[in-house]
């Protein structure tokens, strides 16, 4: 299969297009066309520039769409590159997905935006695939690759509470309140690329006075189950 990748604002300059055009009439057409369509010489512009007209950005992404367009149609017209249309719906899976013999290591770490320092910082045994949550009662939860679910001091990274579920949790908690209760809910259900064990639960715990979690739904369910404490 062979795919075609073109670059995006920032990668446009003066004199773009410029030998293409003069070897390939597939090419100038399409300049032509796209002159056409905007109804102004944008092909002169990114020949001859100035360079601070063609980098604004009403001028520098038609030109860059453009001349990856011309590219296209120079090697699928005249360069015998062969281009299948690919299915509408259709996805594509392929390669390798391999790991470095480096070992795996995550950091969890919190920075004062005050200060621009570190405030502390976590090296775990593998790596970080949860996003955190934190509370306004400064309570920091994130989820672990083995199921665990802690519960964090955010000033100070100090662990307050944990909860072993049943998969690993890659995905940042919510937390809601109801009825003057605040609660958090997990889903744990593994995922591919960390390769951990698979599920589909959701369990919720409910903070209590000092902010930390004061139970668990006592069964995984598909959904929230309210808790009664």
């Amino acid at each position: 299969m062979r795919a075609f990748l073109f670059p995006g604002q920032g990668s446009q300059v003066v004199g773009m297009g410029a030998a293409l055009a003069e070897a390939s009439r597939a090419a100038r057409d399409v300049f032509g066309e796209v002159d056409e369509a905007l109804g102004q010489n944008l092909s002169r512009l990114m020949r001859e520039g100035p360079d601070e007209e063609l980098k604004l950005t009403e001028n520098a992404q038609p030109a860059i769409m453009a001349n990856s367009l011309a590219v296209f149609v120079a090697l699928t017209k005249e360069g015998g590159v062969e281009w299948v249309m690919p299915t509408p719906g259709g996805r594509y899976f392929g390669g390798e997905y391999t790991r470095s013999r480096v070992p795996r290591r995550g950091v969890l770490a919190a920075v004062d935006v005050r200060t621009n320092r570190l405030a502390w910082r976590q090296q775990w045994g593998e790596l970080c695939y949860a996003g955190s949550t934190v509370t306004a009662g400064g309570l920091l939860f994130i989820g672990r690759n083995d199921g665990r679910l802690s519960a964090l001091d955010k000033s100070t990274g100090a662990q307050l509470w944990e909860f072993q579920t049943d998969a690993g949790i890659h995905a940042a908690v919510s937390t809601f309140e109801r009825n003057g209760q605040q609660y958090v809910v997990a889903l744990s259900a593994g995922s591919f690329f960390p390769n951990t064990m698979r599920g589909d639960s959701v369990w919720l715990f409910a903070l209590d006075g000092a902010g930390v979690p004061s139970g668990a739904s006592p069964e995984p369910s598909g959904g929230a189950a309210e808790l009664t404490h």
